[in-house]
């Protein structure tokens, strides 16, 4: 038969086990950049980089019509060795423009990281932080997890990045 030594004891450990459950844990904004924001930069970061490739491979690409105009002219000897310098010195200029752009993924990371950190406010387990303009709201639903809201209303403040300028010193 239970003792009323053992009952108090299981009804203390029950009542102290559904009281645990059911607090709420304080979310931190350290758990909030690791696991919003960081990734968050990164794939923005990542989406900048493609997009300005795109971009960089668009203007160097010469257009149909001049590329039908070379096609004929290079038949002739001297006009065939000079498109040829040309389009080396194009390859070259558009693989040196490539490589600088890829040396500035990660510079361009930890400036949206910074970006997004100073924008960030925090209202308990709260968080909001502007985005391209939008504001972004988030809800820790428990530790080290969060879940992303309705956007805030109003547009927000947008920041030119430098990373991506030539006279970065970055």
């Amino acid at each position: 038969m239970i003792q009323r030594s053992e009952i108090w004891l299981l009804i203390v450990t029950l009542s102290m086990t559904v009281s645990c459950a059911h607090q709420t844990t304080h979310a931190s904004i350290g758990d909030f950049t690791d696991q919003v924001l960081e990734p968050l930069a990164a794939r923005l970061a990542d989406e900048k980089i493609i997009e300005k490739t795109a971009l960089i491979r668009a203007a160097q690409t010469p257009a149909a019509s001049h590329q039908t105009i070379a096609a004929v002219l290079q038949e002739l000897p001297w006009v065939g060795k000079m498109f040829t310098v040309v389009n080396t010195t194009r390859q070259a200029y558009l693989e040196q423009d490539l490589a600088w752009l890829e040396t500035r993924r990660i510079p361009l990371r930890h400036e949206l990281l910074s970006i997004f950190r100073s924008r960030t406010q925090q209202d308990g387990n709260a968080f909001a932080f502007c985005v391209n303009g939008v504001e972004r709201r988030y809800q820790a639903i428990e530790q080290g997890r969060f879940s992303r809201l309705d956007d805030g209303s109003g547009p927000c403040e947008t920041t030119p990045l430098q990373s991506l300028k030539r006279n970065s010193a970055g």
